[in-house]
């Protein structure tokens, strides 16, 4: 007989330093076009960050006393530079 599965109370992330600030999860999606760049990129950049952070939508679960514990939403950003000639 397998055990029943224990799903973990929500956290509340103003109290887990993981879960805010510049870590707290993203609510809006962006699309930034013609930024301005303060010094230079280089050329040809391309390439993608990828944050796995919790979903605003939901709690987030688990003790989160671990980065990379508890439930995630992988969100991403796509730098494209322009070659300047």
């Amino acid at each position: 007989m397998t055990p029943p599965t224990v799903i973990p109370d929500p956290v509340d992330p103003s109290t887990v330093p993981a879960l805010s600030g510049v870590f707290a999860p993203v609510s809006e999606e962006r699309d930034a076009l013609d930024l301005t760049v303060e010094g230079s990129l280089p050329d040809g950049l391309s390439g993608a960050f990828l944050r796995n952070g919790p979903n605003p939508l939901f709690p987030p679960l688990g003790s989160y006393t671990y980065p990379l514990g508890g439930d995630g939403m992988v969100q991403n950003w796509m730098p494209t530079v322009e070659p300047t000639d």
